[in-house]
């Protein structure tokens, strides 16, 4: 794909109309656009171009959209953040995993200039994180698995114990990434964000427990921690394999290992 300065965003749909619909609108709009008629097509074009944005429907025959989901971060975790969902029937369980995760979703029938705006944020806002991050919008990070479990921190060997929720985004084997969650409560002070903190994560579901030093963080409640000792391959046989997300279930963990 030429990048002549345009974002490019792949629409997914299984329905001719509604894609040729979507196509147009995003190109009059100075999109750069790609459709594909079903998820395992969309996952071949991924493979071989990047995107900036991906549109799809979620109720779609053979991959739906939830499995295309997690193809694409399977092979690129950068996508994680670049998805919006298109359905015409949003399921509250899988809207309050999409609400967790970040993934935005529109529901049809929905204004042009809703589509249009939403597009636009979730391009802009990806590529502010990339840039805070100091990396390029199409830079691959080499070997971070794509995990979304919840996860505990908390700060051993102090009087009160400081311990909090937190929603992990990806995971190498040097330390991973979180988020804190909204609703999550904070028993004693928080660690410090000033500097290093001495912290164990716990990841919910697994054995792993480790010590790690948060090495960053920013006022969204994005958190950086690295783990005092590599993980080691037993490290990864507690987190790994996960079982994906489908549309039509209310719990599940998406997973994948990024390549260079």
């Amino acid at each position: 794909m030429n990048n002549n300065g345009k974002s490019h965003i792949l629409v997914v749909d299984d329905d001719a109309i509604t894609l040729k619909f979507c196509m147009e609108i995003l190109s009059d709009a100075g999109y750069g656009v790609v459709g594909a008629q079903n998820g395992a097509q969309a996952v071949g074009i991924l493979r071989s171009s990047f995107f900036h944005l991906v549109i799809s429907d979620i109720n779609m025959p053979g991959l739906n959209g939830i499995e295309l989901y997690n193809a694409a971060i399977w092979d690129n975790s950068l996508l994680r953040n670049r998805f919006l969902f298109m359905t015409a029937n949003l399921p509250d369980t899988l809207k309050s995993y999409m609400d967790e995760w970040g993934v935005k979703c529109l529901c049809k029938p929905f204004r042009i200039s809703e589509f249009i705006d939403c597009a636009g944020l979730i391009i802009s806002s990806a590529k502010a994180r990339m840039a805070a991050e100091g990396r390029g919008t199409e830079q691959r990070q080499s070997m971070r698995f794509a995990l979304m479990k919840r996860c505990v921190v908390r700060a051993p060997g102090t009087e009160q114990a400081i311990e909090f929720s937190a929603m992990a985004q990806d995971i190498s084997s040097s330390g991973l990434r979180l988020v804190r969650r909204e609703d999550a409560g904070v028993r004693g002070d928080s660690p410090s964000m000033d500097g290093p903190a001495a912290v164990e994560v716990a990841i919910n579901g697994s054995k792993l427990n480790k010590p790690a030093r948060i090495i960053w963080s920013r006022e969204t409640g994005n958190m950086g921690l690295k783990f005092q000792e590599p993980m080691s391959a037993m490290d990864v046989r507690c987190i790994m394999p996960l079982r994906p997300l489908h549309a039509g279930r209310a719990h599940g963990q998406a997973a994948g290992i990024e390549r260079t």
